[in-house]
């Protein structure tokens, strides 16, 4: 896999070089919202039937690298305005960092090595690296340096009528470095989500129930319905599997601020459930009794 130098193109044409190099590529709306709401379009009924999509599929799995399809959808369109992608559809993770000064040092040289997008400053942005041979995709935490990009993960590309990001190193992607793979929650075989409830179903703290209602409402205010329950039910999900919280009590909470479609909802739920039992409890825990910005307990009052 490559990331190509896609610097000085229109972003249709951008959009044709990312599909020959193997990238998928949904078109998305830079205006609304935060303008990084990557399925805004290809979520969205009309657009969808527009452009004769299936309904009822998440935005990430319309994704494309037929170009064919792309230039229909931009004649429907009448063009792009900005592209997307999730790197979990082509076997790739991006680091997302925010907090250049927080990444670890032990990483640093991979990450200047790999293909990377600058967005802001000399070293904040997204570092593109290929997931570790005959392993699965990863999950999408949050670190003190930035998050990670990977499973269902929404990633804007250059370039971008916003900001200035722009490809800084094109070329190979490096090898996600192990000790990245493994902070970043693997996800494994599905789980059965009626047997994952009937197995974490203690109750040592209450009140984290209220604060994923506060954390859903924090991020839906700055992303978009999909990324903000997806953070809330893997919070809930992961408290659920060290015992502060029943993961059926998880689901009752959270379902009612969901006006999307149940099978969207259970689909998050049972990925969300997957990538807590596949991580470690330690960590787990650590995160949410310590790591500022992460514990759902921090939410309960604030948006209640």
């Amino acid at each position: 896999m490559l990331l190509p130098d896609t610097n000085g193109l229109s972003v249709f044409g951008a959009a044709l070089v990312y599909a020959d190099a193997g990238i998928p590529i949904v078109p998305f709306d830079p205006k609304e919202g935060n303008g990084k709401k990557c399925g805004n379009l290809v979520g969205t009924k009309a657009i969808r039937e527009l452009l004769g999509l299936v309904d009822g599929s998440l935005w990430y799995d319309y994704a494309t690298t037929d170009k064919r399809t792309l230039k229909r959808w931009a004649k429907a369109l009448c063009g792009f305005e900005a592209i997307a992608t999730s790197p979990g559809r082509f076997n790739t993770c991006v680091l997302d960092i925010d907090r250049p000064a927080l990444f670890p040092h032990r990483y640093r040289d991979e990450a200047k090595s790999t293909a990377h997008v600058l967005t802001r400053g000399k070293r904040r942005g997204h570092y593109f690296f290929a997931l570790p041979p005959e392993l699965p995709a990863i999950g999408n935490p949050a670190f003190e340096w930035g998050e990670i990009r990977c499973l269902g993960g929404g990633l804007v590309l250059p370039p971008y009528p916003n900001d200035s990001r722009h490809v800084a190193r094109a070329g190979n992607l490096a090898v996600l470095p192990t000790g990245v793979y493994r902070g970043g929650g693997v996800v494994g075989p599905s789980v059965d989500l009626e047997k994952f409830c009937a197995k974490y179903k203690n109750m040592k703290y209450p009140g984290k129930l209220r604060g994923l209602v506060g954390l859903h409402t924090y991020h839906l205010n700055r992303t978009n319905p999909h990324e903000a329950m997806l953070k809330a039910l893997k919070a809930g999900m992961s408290e659920a599997v060290i015992g502060f919280v029943p993961a059926r009590d998880v689901l009752k909470t959270l379902r009612p601020l969901w006006t999307r479609s149940s099978a969207e909802f259970h689909s998050l739920a049972v990925w969300c459930a997957t990538a807590a039992m596949n991580a470690e409890t330690d960590d787990i825990e650590a995160c949410s009794r310590r790591s500022k910005g992460t514990d759902s307990r921090l939410y309960r009052d604030k948006f209640n």
